[in-house]
């Protein structure tokens, strides 16, 4: 199956979307997003072997201030810095520092090297990613660098393992609905496929292409090229659902679009990592909740989810329940209403509230 969906890429995809092309609409929506606030960014792209394209993308937005925080947002799967749009002026209006959005290596708008994925196991595809925003660090914030990491979704699965592996590094983490904190229940599978035949018959076809690492991005690149630009379009514009996101500015809107729709035609290359660490239907192969738990005592941990985020609520809250219980006093779980997956923009001005303490109570030395 991967390799039919590889062939068909090359047949059609190829012609669509070009890194350039999505640089282009990287810089359309930050201009139109940071118009009029008085803030400034740049973007960079930072090598982290020798190859050409293997360089991490990342948007820095008030690079210019001193002191303060150096803060770290890491994008999901599917997704880019684009992502937070809701919350990059606000971050900037802040005044705590600079905020750098940084796409994971090989997704977003990092390079996407021609080949196969190097990483073949679970660790692998930790350590891929963990590197490249070591490498991010090392660069952008010196050798003795540290920041405040923000993860959503897949990057807050990311995230933990970047603060258990680089915990000098790290001054606070916040989970925004991050994967893989708690492992399949068994038993909650068996009553699915208990359910009807048809809902067997569909587990089994959801493992196969899961475990093939065929993905959603890989069938939208595949259809024809003159279907494939405007069902990912339609997919963008669906996922944002509603104009009132960007204040009714239609033309931030289309940007916005053309952003995501980039994000998912560009050469697929790190979203192959998914079914390496998830088990089919975003169940964790290792749960990071003890990852998180054995992180620095001192360490200030926020979860953040919105209360209808299928990532589930209380199983961060049961994270942050042991960790009281094991004396850390650091640590939160804040679940926002009226929200779901993305608290970060159904609910943007909570989630601030929420992003603001966690920046003041980092740990600085």
């Amino acid at each position: 199956m991967g390799r039919v969906l590889g062939l068909a890429e090359r047949l059609w995809a190829g012609f669509s979307y070009s890194r350039k092309q999505c640089l282009a609409n990287e810089s359309a929506l930050f201009d139109h997003l940071l118009k009029d606030r008085g803030l400034k960014w740049v973007a960079h792209d930072t090598p982290v072997t020798s190859k050409p394209d293997d360089v991490v993308h990342s948007v820095t937005v008030n690079g210019d201030a001193t002191g303060g925080v150096d803060f770290v947002l890491v994008h999901g799967f599917a997704n880019g810095g684009g992502c937070f749009f809701k919350n990059i002026a606000a971050l900037g209006d802040m005044k705590l520092g600079r905020t750098h959005l940084v796409d994971w290596r090989g997704a977003g708008m990092s390079g996407r090297p021609r080949g196969e994925f190097p990483p073949t196991n679970e660790d692998e595809a930790i350590e891929y990613f963990v590197d490249g925003l070591e490498a991010w660090r090392r660069a952008r914030l010196g050798a003795d660098g540290a920041f405040v990491l923000l993860g959503h979704s897949m990057g807050g699965l990311i995230a933990a393992h970047y603060a258990d592996r680089h915990p000098d590094r790290v001054r606070g983490l916040v989970l925004a609905g991050p994967a893989g904190v708690k492992a399949a229940d068994p038993a909650r599978i068996a009553a699915f496929k208990r359910r009807s035949l048809r809902h067997r018959f569909f587990w089994a076809v959801a493992t196969v292409l899961w475990n093939a690492g065929a993905t959603p991005q890989a069938f939208a690149r595949a259809l024809p090229f003159r279907w494939s630009p405007s069902a990912v379009r339609g997919y963008a514009t669906r996922r944002w659902r509603a104009l009132e996101f960007l204040d009714g500015d239609a033309n931030a809107f289309d940007a916005l679009v053309e952003y995501a729709a980039g994000v998912i035609m560009m050469r697929g290359v790190s979203e192959r990592s998914m079914s390496l660490l998830l088990k089919p239907l975003g169940q964790a192969r290792t749960e990071i909740g003890p990852v998180v738990e054995r992180t620095p005592a001192d360490l200030p941990v926020t979860f953040l989810y919105g209360a209808h985020d299928w990532m589930s609520p209380a199983s961060g809250a049961e994270v942050v329940e042991r960790m009281r219980a094991n004396g850390r006093a650091n640590v939160r779980c804040a679940i926002l209403d009226d929200a779901g997956h993305y608290a970060f923009v159904d609910q943007p001005e909570k989630s601030h509230e929420v992003i603001e303490h966690a920046l003041r109570k980092a740990r600085w030395r």
